[in-house]
C-alpha cells in the first residue's frame, strides 16, 4: 500500500454529548475535529516501542452502546465509559507508516481486536501494551476480517454456538439478530452440525441474504404481522438451541417453544440496550418476563445463561485458526457492511445500531478500499453518485 502521512491533518470522532440511557444513539452525539498539528502525536519523535498508523478500519459494535453513558446500568466489569470531549476507542485496523518496534516494521497492516484503537484517521500505539492486543492482520487483502469473523464476533460466535449451544444433528436451532456480525456465522457453523437453522432478522432483504448465502434453511421477518405465527409453523418440533442476540419480545415468543434439555446461551440484549435495566437482571431468571414460561423453562430443564466469551480466552486461538481455514477454503461466507464516506464512524455506529448493517459493521477509509478485490464488491445505497456511503462485501 503506497500511502503517504506527510502533511495530513489528523481527524478524530470524539463524543460530544452521552444520549441518555433510554435514549437512541444519534449522529449528534459525536463530533469530528481538527487536531491541531503542534498537538498531533503523530507529528512527533516516535518513542521505542511505538508505531504510527494510518487508519484502514474502524470497528463499530452493540457492545459500545452501554459505553456512551457514564451511570449506563450495563457497563460491566470490563468495560469502562467513553470521556466526553475525548476520541472513542475500539477495535481497529491501520497500516504502521513509521516504526520504533522489531515486529511491526513499516508496511505492516496490524489490528487490535477489540478495544484501545482511537478513532483517528492517524494514531500512535505503544506496540508492547498487552491490553492493545496489537497483532498483524490475518490476510492483508481482507483485513477487515480480523475485526469479525477473525476477532472477538467470530470467537464470540464460534464459543457460543458449538460450546454453550452444542447443536447435534437434527437438532432444531434458531438464532436472533441472524444477520448481524454474530449471528451471520453461528448459523452457518450450526449448519455444519447438521442442524436444521432457522434465522430471526428485521427485513425481507435480510431474510433473503440468510438462505440464499448463508446456509439457513429458514428465516423469517420479526417485523411481520405474522411473525408469531410464522415461527410456530417453523418449529413443529420445537426449540433445542436458541441463541439468543436480542432479548425482549421476539425472546419472550421463542422460549415457550423449547424442548426439555435446551440450550439458551445469551450472547446479546440488543433490544434492551437503552433500557435502564442491569444486563444481569436481564439475563437472570427473573428476566423471562412470563412466569409461566419461567416455569416451563425449569420444569424442562432448559439451560438459560449468559454467555461471556471470556470464559473461553485460553481456546481463543485454536478457534481462530480453525476459522481462519474455514475462510480460506471457501467454506463459510462472511457478509460485512462497510462505510467509505468522509470520516465518521459514528455516523457508522447509529446505522449499526438501527440495524442497518448485514454482517459485521465497520468504517474503512475510502483511500483502501480500492485495493481490494472489486469482483466481491456490492454496492447497496447510494448508487446514483460518487459520494457512496455503504458497501455490502463478501
Amino acid at each position: 500500500m503506497k500511502l503517504s502521512s506527510t502533511g495530513i491533518q489528523t481527524l478524530e470522532c470524539v463524543l460530544k454529548r452521552h444520549p441518555g440511557i433510554r435514549n437512541n444513539v444519534t449522529s449528534d452525539c459525536f463530533q469530528i475535529r481538527r487536531i491541531e498539528p503542534k498537538n498531533d502525536a503523530c507529528n512527533d519523535k516516535l518513542q521505542n516501542g511505538h508505531v504510527k498508523m494510518k487508519t484502514i478500519a474502524l470497528s463499530v459494535d452493540p457492545y459500545m452502546r452501554c459505553m456512551l453513558d457514564p451511570d449506563h446500568p450495563q457497563l460491566g466489569e470490563y468495560l469502562s465509559p467513553m470521556e466526553l470531549s475525548q476520541p472513542l476507542s475500539g477495535g481497529g485496523v491501520g497500516l504502521v507508516t513509521e516504526s520504533k518496534h522489531e515486529h511491526f516494521p513499516t508496511g505492516t497492516i496490524a489490528v487490535v481486536p477489540f478495544q484501545g484503537y482511537p478513532w483517528k484517521t492517524r494514531t500512535v500505539l505503544d506496540a508492547n501494551d498487552r491490553a492493545l492486543n496489537l497483532r498483524p492482520v490475518t490476510f492483508d487483502q481482507r483485513p477487515t476480517l480480523d475485526l469479525g469473523v477473525l476477532g472477538m464476533p467470530g470467537v464470540t460466535s464460534y464459543f457460543c454456538m458449538l460450546s454453550a449451544g452444542n447443536p447435534k444433528k437434527n437438532d432444531t436451532v434458531i438464532v436472533s439478530g441472524a444477520a448481524g456480525a454474530c449471528g451471520s456465522l453461528a448459523g452457518q457453523l450450526a449448519k455444519r452440525k447438521g442442524a436444521h437453522v432457522i434465522g430471526i432478522c428485521g427485513t425481507d432483504e435480510k431474510c433473503n441474504v440468510l438462505t440464499s448465502y448463508l446456509n439457513y434453511d429458514q428465516a423469517i421477518n420479526y417485523k411481520s404481522t405474522t411473525f408469531h405465527q410464522d415461527l410456530i409453523e417453523a418449529v413443529p418440533n420445537g426449540v433445542d438451541v436458541y441463541m439468543d442476540n436480542v432479548g425482549g419480545e421476539i425472546s419472550d415468543l421463542i422460549l415457550p417453544l423449547m424442548n426439555p434439555n435446551g440450550r439458551v446461551p445469551i450472547c446479546g440484549q440488543i433490544s434492551n440496550y437503552n433500557k435502564d435495566i442491569k444486563y444481569m437482571e436481564m439475563v437472570s431468571e427473573e428476566g423471562v418476563s412470563d412466569p409461566q414460561t419461567r416455569k416451563l423453562l425449569k420444569e424442562n430443564n432448559v439451560d438459560r445463561k449468559r454467555f461471556l466469551v471470556l470464559d473461553y480466552e485460553n481456546e481463543w486461538e485454536e478457534a481462530m485458526v480453525e476459522l481462519s481455514q474455514m475462510v480460506m477454503n471457501g467454506e463459510i461466507v462472511i457478509p460485512e457492511t462497510i462505510d467509505t464516506n468522509t470520516f465518521d464512524p459514528g455516523q457508522a455506529f447509529v446505522d449499526m445500531m438501527n440495524g442497518g448493517n448485514i454482517g459485521k459493521a465497520s468504517y474503512v477509509h475510502p483511500d483502501f478500499v480500492g485495493e481490494w478485490d472489486q469482483e466481491r464488491m456490492l454496492i447497496r445505497e447510494n448508487k446514483s453518485d460518487a459520494d457512496i456511503k455503504r458497501i455490502w462485501r463478501w
